[in-house]
């Protein structure tokens, strides 16, 4: 290997290790714009937060690079210590690199790293490249072999899961605050979302599924609300839907998970009472820019149709959303969704319990739902003209996907 050409690139490193050594609730890193170097450390440390100033990245990136593609190609023994310190370094500036995230699982399965400072460490990297979907890999890979999740478990992760105590709920606390930090500071961050599904489909099944469903049922309320453009959030409230749903099929007899869940959005209805809550809503919409959001109020009914008042009281909170904030196409997109969970649980559950009429005065009583909305958005004077296109984009797909053709002015 040549000479190194930035003698002070160890020393930045060994600064580095010193500082996540020193503050084990160390929260997030960054680099820091500073053009020239003023004769001091760059490497700065402040509530819980570390920096590098930008002087100095290239030089210390093209270092530890070379030194670890060195190690690599001339397959050489390095202290593990050092092999450490130099993908730290690597990883904080360049976390895209799935070379040196597969160095760190060998030293985890080699029992040289801890997996849970991993997971730390990998924390870190998120809250400087939130986008990162090695990162987010690599912290689904590390937690599979805590867990012995399939497929990613290895042979050696009965040994580790033995070795390291890491409890299924605080893991699960961990992952969903790690994922929301990382969706807040990068918009669309599907990978983030995605990171928070899994996390839900193999963690939160160790812990009380229906309580954690609910939980993230309101916080995706409440993140929807905030950023109604970003529909990978969105995406994730679709997979909480079909979860809620599952769950409560699941339940023979004991209605009392499904209530629980059901009760976020309002009390339960029966069948005739979502068909009056759709047709009031219609009737008590003239000021339609004050909202549209409406509480359910009813008896309990059958299981079907505690899923259709939750669906109905979705496709309730997705026109306020619309209403309130117009011209944003992920609303529309999301409203195609909700639509067609319902069509497909009134023909699952409804027209199996009830009679063929009941069933029809349902799917009028939707039909109905969306002319209003379809009126509304392309009537108003003042609407949006993008809100008009969507409206009318909406109105088409009902008609070729669903076919339901609205008595409005949709062309």
């Amino acid at each position: 290997m040549q000479d190194n050409p930035f003698p002070a690139a160890d020393r930045i490193l060994a600064d580095i290790e010193a500082v996540f050594k020193k503050d084990p609730e160390l929260a997030e890193f960054d680099i820091v714009p500073v053009n020239e170097n003023q004769n001091k450390s760059p490497v700065l440390h402040c509530s819980h937060s570390l920096g590098l100033e930008s002087w100095c990245v290239r030089h210390v990136y093209c270092y530890i690079y070379q030194r670890l593609m060195d190690l690599r190609k001339n397959r050489k023994k390095e202290d593990p210590a050092v092999l450490i310190r130099l993908l730290r370094g690597a990883l904080l500036l360049n976390p895209d690199v799935a070379s040196f995230w597969h160095m760190r699982k060998d030293l985890v399965l080699s029992s040289q790293l801890d997996p849970i400072s991993d997971l730390h460490f990998s924390a870190i990297v998120l809250s400087y490249k939130p986008k990162c979907s090695e990162a987010f890999s690599h912290r689904r890979w590390l937690l599979s072999q805590l867990f012995k999740i399939e497929p990613y478990a290895t042979s050696m992760a009965s040994t580790i899961s033995a070795r390291y105590a890491y409890s299924p709920m605080e893991a699960l606390e961990v992952e969903l605050k790690v994922s929301g930090l990382a969706a807040s500071r990068y918009a669309n961050n599907y990978h983030a979302w995605n990171h928070r599904i899994w996390t839900i489909q193999h963690i939160c099944a160790r812990t009380s599924t229906g309580k954690v469903l609910l939980r993230e049922w309101r916080y995706s309320g409440d993140w929807v609300t905030c950023h109604v453009s970003d529909h990978s959030g969105m995406q994730y409230r679709q997979f909480l839907l079909q979860q809620l749903i599952s769950l409560s099929s699941a339940i023979d007899g004991d209605y009392s998970g499904v209530e629980e869940v059901s009760s976020c959005n309002g009390k339960l209805l029966s069948l005739s009472g979502i068909i009056e809550v759709l047709k009031a809503f219609r009737e008590s919409c003239d000021a339609v820019e004050d909202g549209f959001y409406i509480d359910f109020k009813g008896a309990k009914g059958q299981v079907g149709e505690r899923f259709l008042s939750f669906v109905v009281s979705e496709l309730l909170f997705n026109t306020d959303l619309i209403c309130r904030f117009v011209g944003h196409e992920a609303l529309w997109c999301h409203r195609r969704f909700i639509v067609t969970t319902l069509f497909k649980l009134a023909e699952k559950f409804v027209r199996n319990a009830y009679e063929v009429n009941v069933v029809d005065q349902l799917l009028k009583a939707i039909q109905k739902q969306e002319e209003l909305l379809v009126r509304h958005c392309t009537e108003s004077i003042r609407t949006d003209i993008h809100q008009v296109r969507f409206a009318k984009r909406h109105a088409l797909w009902l008609a070729r996907s669903l076919n339901m053709s609205l008595m409005c002015n949709s062309k």
